[in-house]
């Protein structure tokens, strides 16, 4: 978020220099044509307004289409956003092919297919094309008539074709500035509006809260006190109450016990006493500092010791209390590097609980006044959850001094607490009790020092290098040469379309050599009146105004059909590759590889080859015909500036030699300083209620800053060259035009040849253009290999070794199968990497149909590798056998397995779509069996509850629009602000499931029932964590089905 207000500050700066010399070109504009025709300037003044406000009309009216056709790379992002957060979910569902062939594929990686009104708007563009260059020329040739005719009959002036020619072109400066200008009132508005949110985002509007102090004279310990209170979220059209009327107090030293249904309002009373919330009515305050606990844990990619510390200093005893209380010391014995091993994206992959618990040490490590701990039970078995309870959470641990609120969907808190809340709707319910004693369990001595002793050994490894990455080469392939890429392009872009691509490349260099010798040929002053010049330059004008709509025309039609193939055959062929490599790639891959590598990989290869490499092929050829024709042109009326063209090309070449590498290693760089900037842009804005709730906005503004500065040292230093480059560049303009005054003073003096102003002008036109072209020339090679190397990382993610056959045709199974379900395990032993132990030793097992079976073990014992060995997700490194109802698993393919087994994820999975495509994303049950799913699951009330207030919302967001009157209305409407009607669903089932609608996890949690439940399977499999985000009553739903 920070690095797109910066973005957007920066470029409003230059959106402000760009109006302001817009409106200085447009006066400059008008002074001398309306010196040299006076009032005849209104005519292509009133031409080209009109034509603008055409286009702006049509604009306006086609807006909301151009924005569903250009809204495919904003559900790009996010559909790869969304695959590397949920790859495993999707996995053990088996839904790839939901991606590889769906309607989210589709829409998301702009392969939808275009439909007829796409194409009526690509026809009216051209026809709105073909009219503004008609009306340009005509405009020009009235004007230079009347101007003419009447300046020779009135003062008897002839004028030249020069001046003819000067006065067109000074018409058609004024007629482009006059375009550029007539927009300037929306991107005014535009910037203005932007300016609007930058001054609201860094003051923010004034949201009144539950006010927070630290302890005082007054105030001598932390309380919590809220006094009638409501609740709602910080939200401009959403006015619902979440919380309702709530009365709490709290005292120093106090356990409160908060409970409900699922949904009820746990997670958003917490953000209410957090200060997240605005509080719409009532009084209240909160003394003392909040060390806050989400309920999905928020995991840095970095190294456990960073995630614990946040920020904060290091302080080894409060770091070894917050260890030991977590329970972490076991798990650091087993890692590579102990406090010091990389975790995350590029790190090694925890569990659940593991996450869980890192949380909750980062929560202790902040040591606050109030703990807000939203369910920190959930993700952990019962040993390491005694454990959290004993030396945490209760009178005998850390925080017995401390002011506790915990929420839970389980009741182990509830006897040792102080205050039990129970929450129904929003509405509190407050008992107050005296708490139970817990009676802990006694560890043995010998066990006690035995772990204090492994520990010391790890901790003391503080100066290690804390970038560990481990090492992956899973899913990888070498580079490709820049050969072998041409060759894959040639063979993606077919021979028709390379010719076709190069045709269109030569149309524009041809037509503009033609208007070039007709110029040349009426610069000589042949006229003997001023008709003659004057039906001339109006033959010129109406050649050029026929060559001119003839080239849009063509230039249009072939684009819409460039468009056409790269859309039906290039672009789709590119991303299904892509696609089909990333969704069977094992999870390894995703393990060692970023969501944003992922988008960067997508965005540099697909649009690159599928629309960039044809634009760049048409641009190089249009550069070497242009500069053999230019050559052409000069040796027919000065050869002896042929001289000029070896010195051009030698000075143009040798100036890319110079800079050239220094440019290569600048953007590669540029590159890499640019995935750090969004990487941490990415911590920022995903985590930064965290960041504020634990106080730590100067650390990580500083690590912004710092990451920041490295990005424009690198960016400065390459506009540095480029600055240098357009010197070089200017030099080489003055050294041409005096070649130009010299071939054609020699050439006067051998042949007597006489040169006019206007041919000299010319001249000196073509040679501007032999020189921009040689330039151009000379960057073609390190154009197009930068182009190709661009290839490298799609072509590696799309040729990814799969981790297992989709289909084995010769070990398919029955239709009907596992009719029965039972499952044996036999020898069965499975390790992640040939360089870690087994995480799973010698397991024999036999599960009977119909048998519930309970797994139990402490946390990173190997329940979830059990899990991942049934669907296949760890291919490598397996020995043994699993079968069910008879079947090898390891025979058959991972598409005849994974949807065939049902399975209820430890996170939960909320899609990007509607609830409808959530809970059956295949689409193969009715609307009546979703429904049934719902009230089964006791979910249909969050569908009923989010459309209701979907539409309340709708309904406030357009509340200006139905009370305006109808000039407010169109000025609304031309400003891009009239309403829209695509949020108002027929169904609760075809609502949009947005990212803002405040689902909590348990809620999610009841979707994920809801697909096991609508897909009956004789095999489900679920981690009993999973259901403790949950209700007493939507456990009790869980258990029965």
């Amino acid at each position: 978020m920070a690095k797109g207000y910066v973005s957007l500050f920066i470029s409003n700066i230059h959106s402000m220099q760009g109006i302001s010399s817009q409106l200085l070109a447009l006066l400059a504009a008008v002074i001398p044509v309306y010196h040299q025709i006076g009032m005849l300037m209104l005519l292509p003044f009133c031409l080209s307004f009109s034509k603008t406000m055409v286009d702006f009309v049509v604009s306006q009216a086609i807006g909301d289409k151009h924005m569903y056709l250009g809204g495919c790379e904003t559900g790009r992002t996010n559909l790869l956003s969304e695959l590397h957060r949920e790859i495993r979910s999707v996995k053990m569902y088996g839904w790839e092919q939901v991606y590889l062939k769906g309607s989210r594929f589709r829409y998301s990686m702009g392969v939808c297919k275009a439909h007829v009104y796409y194409y009526i708007v690509r026809f009216v563009w051209t026809i709105l094309d073909a009219v503004e260059n008609i009306m340009d020329h005509l405009s020009s040739a009235l004007i230079i008539y009347f101007y003419s005719q009447l300046g020779y009959e009135s003062n008897g002036i002839l004028l030249t074709n020069a001046d003819l020619f000067w006065i067109s072109g000074l018409i058609g400066g004024l007629r482009r500035n006059i375009m550029s200008c007539v927009f300037l009132v929306q991107q005014m508005k535009t910037t203005i509006d932007t300016y609007k949110n930058i001054e609201r985002a860094f003051k923010g509007d004034f949201v009144k809260t539950l006010p927070k102090k630290l302890p005082g004279k007054l105030e001598t310990s932390p309380m919590v006190t809220i006094k009638d209170g409501s609740f709602k979220w910080n939200s401009r059209w959403d006015q619902t109450v979440i919380i309702k009327n709530a009365s709490l107090s709290i005292a120093s030293g106090e356990l409160v016990a908060v409970s409900g249904e699922t949904g009820a309002g746990k997670s958003a009373l917490l953000l209410a006493l957090c200060g997240e919330m605005e509080m719409v009515q009532g009084s209240g305050q909160v003394v003392g500092q909040i060390g806050y606990l989400e309920q999905k844990p928020w995991i840095l990619n970095d190294t456990l010791r960073a995630n614990i510390l946040f920020g904060r200093s290091f302080d080894e005893k409060l770091y070894e209390r917050v260890l030991y209380a977590c329970a972490f010391k076991e798990d650091l014995m087993m890692w590579p590097e102990g406090d010091l091993t990389c975790i995350g994206d590029r790190g090694i992959n925890i569990s659940g609980g593991q996450r869980a618990r890192l949380a909750l040490a980062r929560t202790l490590y902040s040591q606050a006044d109030i703990y807000v701990l939203d369910d920190p039970l959930s993700a952990v078995d019962a040993h390491v959850k005694r454990h959290i309870m004993e030396h945490v959470i209760l009178d005998t641990g850390m925080l017995a001094d401390k002011i506790r609120i915990v929420a839970a969907n389980t009741n182990h808190i509830v006897p040792f607490a102080n205050q039990v809340v129970k929450v129904n709707d929003g509405r509190l319910s407050v008992k107050q009790k005296a708490p139970d004693t817990y009676r802990p369990i006694c560890l043995k001595p010998a066990a006690l020092s035995r772990r204090d002793a492994v520990y010391c050994k790890i901790v003391e490894n503080t100066g290690k290098n804390t970038n560990n990455t481990q090492p992956s080469t899973a899913g990888t392939v070498s580079c490709y040469s820049l050969w072998s890429n041409a060759i894959y392009i040639a063979k993606l872009c077919t021979i028709p379309l390379c010719l076709i691509t190069m045709a269109i490349g030569m149309v524009q260099p041809v037509v503009s050599h033609i208007m070039d010798g007709y110029i040349i040929s009426a610069m000589t002053p042949q006229g003997p009146s001023a008709q003659d010049n004057t039906g001339k330059l109006l033959r010129y004008l109406f050649l050029q105004m026929g060559s001119q709509t003839l080239l849009s025309l063509i230039t249009k039609i072939s684009s819409c059909g460039e468009a056409i193939v790269q859309q039906k055959y290039i672009t789709q062929r590119l991303s299904q590759a892509f696609m089909h490599g990333l969704l069977y790639a094992p999870l390894s891959f995703f393990d060692s590889t970023t969501s944003h590598a992922l988008q960067i990989a997508y965005q540099e290869g697909v649009p690159g080859l599928a629309g960039g490499m044809s634009q760049l092929l048409q641009s190089k050829i249009g550069i070497v015909a242009r500069l053999w024709l230019t050559i052409w042109r000069i040796a027919q009326n000065v050869p002896l500036l042929l001289v000029a063209v070896p010195v051009i090309w030698w000075i143009s070449s040798r100036i890319r030699q110079l800079t050239q590498p220094a440019l290569n290693t600048l953007q590669e760089l540029n590159s890499q300083a640019s995935n750090m900037y969004c990487e941490i842009n990415e911590v920022t804005d995903s985590g930064s209620y965290l960041i504020r709730l634990n106080r730590v906005e100067a650390h990580f503004s500083k690590l912004f800053q710092e990451t920041r500065d490295k990005y424009e040292a690198v960016a400065w230093a390459y506009n540095s060259i480029l600055s240098t480059l357009s010197i070089s560049s200017q030099v080489l303009t003055y050294i041409q035009e005096l070649m130009v005054l010299l071939a054609v003073l020699a050439q006067r003096c051998t042949s007597g040849h006489e040169v006019g102003s206007g041919e000299y002008m010319q001249l000196t036109m073509l040679t501007q253009i032999l020189a921009n072209n040689s330039k151009l020339l000379a960057e073609v090679p390190s154009d197009i290999c930068s182009s190709l190397r661009q290839v490298n990382q799609l072509r590696r993610i799309a040729s990814i070794e799969p981790e297992a056959p989709y289909v084995v045709d010769g070990c398919r199974p029955a239709a009907n199968w596992p009719a029965q379900g039972k499952i044996e395990f036999r020898q069965f032993s499975m390790r992640y990497r040939p360089d870690l132990d087994y995480a799973l030793k010698n397991i024999n097992l036999t599960i009977r149909p119909g048998e519930k079976v309970g797994i139990v073990g402490r946390t990173g014992a190997g329940k979830s590798s059990l899990v991942k060995s049934l669907f296949r997700l760890i291919p490598d490194g397996v020995q043994g056998t699993i079968a069910i109802d008879g079947h090898d698993i390891a025979q058959m393919g991972v598409g005849d397995l994974r949807p065939r087994l049902g399975v209820i994820p430890q996170e939960s999975m909320v899609l990007s779509g509607t609830f409808r495509e959530n809970i059956d994303p295949l689409g193969k049950h009715t609307v009546e069996e979703i429904w049934a799913s719902l009230l089964k699951c006791q979910a249909a009330k969050i569908v009923t509850e989010q459309h209701a207030r979907s539409q309340m919302e709708h309904k406030n967001k357009n509340a200006t629009w139905y009370r305006a009157s109808w000039l407010r209305r169109l000025y609304m409407w031309a400003t891009g602000n009239a309403p829209s009607t695509d949020s108002m669903r027929k169904s609760p089932l075809d609502m949009e499931v947005a990212a803002n609608m405040q689902l909590s996890s348990g809620q999610q949690q009841l979707l994920s029932l809801c697909r096991a439940l609508i897909y009956k399977r004789q095999v489900v499999t679920s981690k009993l964590t999973a259901t403790f985000k949950m209700s007493f009553g939507a456990s009790s739903a869980v258990a029965q089905s």
